[in-house]
């Protein structure tokens, strides 16, 4: 089986990811603490915890595969009590702008409505403004027929500057409605065609793809990083580390090479016995089964075991 393309693209991609749920807990850490020293405290926590979050889950998939599962489970139950704390903080940061664009978009129309009916009211007080000055001039006609000139002055002077009055100031309020009109329909409404319903689909879904994403890319990578060697690979000798390596582990590794030789493929090859009849530590005793695994010699099953892989040494 060939590696995955691009692992390190893959988990550069899994922590800026990651780095979006950092940046939302930190924000809610932000938003429900008022104290700037705890805030900073508490948000540097929260950032490290929810990174953490994500290397469980790799860390948990080595540690089942090496047979420690009652740990793994404790990194899981952690990682998803974690998950459910960011992925809560990441759907109420992205609601809460998708809201308040909602918001906004829901004001400018409901402004748009007061404002169009303000304009209607004032063109028809204007048409009623004209119909008065029809009115007046028709008894201005009627007054100055009888020849009562002085009283006709009086009225057209008091009538017809009261109705000019109105009409200019209706014909403000108008020109100020059509530029408050024109400002309101060129502002940018990017939410007003989206329902609530499917912006709370759209947050869930995205909260729970940045916790799922990183977490099942860093696994992937893990778990490719962590594969044996082809069988039809050449074997390298193997490179004990310097902590637990002696003059008589290459000994122990070439006795224990024996052995499997000596027996057949897919037989048991018990780690105790090995330490008992060497009288050596359990992790000095690992180190040299792993040194015989990387050469082929052994084969890892899935409950943690060790068995004959049938590659003579």
């Amino acid at each position: 089986m060939s590696p995955a393309p691009y692992p390190r693209t893959i988990v550069v991609i899994a922590i800026t990811l990651s780095g979006v749920t950092v940046v939302s807990v930190c924000l809610a850490i932000a938003a429900l603490i008022q104290d700037p020293f705890l805030t900073v405290l508490f948000a540097i926590a929260a950032a490290l915890l929810d990174l953490a979050k994500y290397l469980a889950w790799p860390l948990a998939a080595w540690l089942v595969l090496t047979g420690r599962r009652l740990l793994a489970s404790a990194l899981m139950a952690c990682a998803l009590a974690l998950a459910g704390v960011s992925g809560w903080a990441t759907y109420d940061r992205l609601m809460t702008a998708i809201l308040g664009n909602h918001g906004e978009a829901l004001a400018i129309q409901h402004r748009i409505a007061d404002v169009e009916a303000a304009r209607a009211q004032d063109i028809e007080r204007l048409e009623a403004l004209d119909a008065d000055e029809r009115a007046t001039q028709a008894q201005l006609s009627a007054l100055r027929e009888r020849i009562v000139v002085s009283r006709s002055l009086d009225m057209e002077r008091v009538t017809l500057r009261r109705l000019d009055a109105q009409r200019e100031q209706l014909q403000r309020r108008l020109e100020d409605s059509s530029r408050e009109l024109a400002e309101l329909r060129s502002r940018p409404v990017r939410t007003a065609s989206l329902p609530l319903e499917l912006a709370t689909l759209l947050c869930a879904g995205f909260a729970l793809a940045l916790e799922l994403v990183p977490a099942l890319l860093l696994t992937a990578v893990r778990g490719v990083s962590g594969q044996k060697q082809p069988e039809n690979a050449p074997a390298t000798p193997p490179e004990l580390p310097a902590a637990t390596a002696s003059a008589g582990d290459d000994e122990l590794l070439q006795s224990l090479l024996r052995t499997i030789a000596q027996a057949e493929p897919g037989t048991p090859v018990v780690l105790r016995d090995f330490v008992r009849s060497a009288r050596i530590g359990n992790v000095r005793a690992t180190q040299i089964f792993r040194a015989a695994e990387a050469l082929g010699a052994l084969r890892k099953t899935e409950g943690g075991g060790y068995v004959a892989a049938g590659v003579q040494a």
